[in-house]
């Protein structure tokens, strides 16, 4: 698996990337590595992401549910492809339904996409 070294990372999921928004939790997300031809995706995206939450991978009905804004665009990620192509330094929030998270708690988090090779790991304090 590739990683993201951790300079990038730092810029591409500040500190304050991770919020609790009602029942959800928001990633904040920005692209700093190439443009994402997430049209041209393969198969099911929900079958080619792969999510950790502290250690404990989503279920494909909790992957179903993750939101994603991309400027005044909304999407899911049965949906996600209608986007196009996302390009360099555009700002991507996503909102995973997490109600048991409580603000200030840490998470880790773990997203790879095994197909392509790419991990991207990293830990947040949860804020409001």
């Amino acid at each position: 698996m590739s990683y993201v070294p951790k300079y990038i990372l730092k810029r591409m999921i500040p500190e304050n990337a991770l919020k609790k928004v009602g029942d959800n939790v928001e990633l904040k997300m920005i692209n700093l590595i190439t443009t994402i031809p997430i049209s041209q995706a393969p198969g099911d995206v929900v079958d080619l992401l792969e999510v950790k939450v502290n250690g404990n991978p989503l279920s494909r009905a909790e992957k179903e549910k993750i939101g994603i804004k991309w400027g005044d665009k909304s999407f899911t990620l049965a949906n996600i492809r209608d986007a196009g192509d996302i390009p360099v330094n555009a700002e991507l929030v996503f909102s995973v339904p997490y109600a048991s998270v409580r603000v200030g708690e840490e998470a880790k988090v773990e997203i790879s996409v095994p197909q392509f090779s790419v991990t991207i790991d990293f830990t947040r304090v949860v804020g409001a």
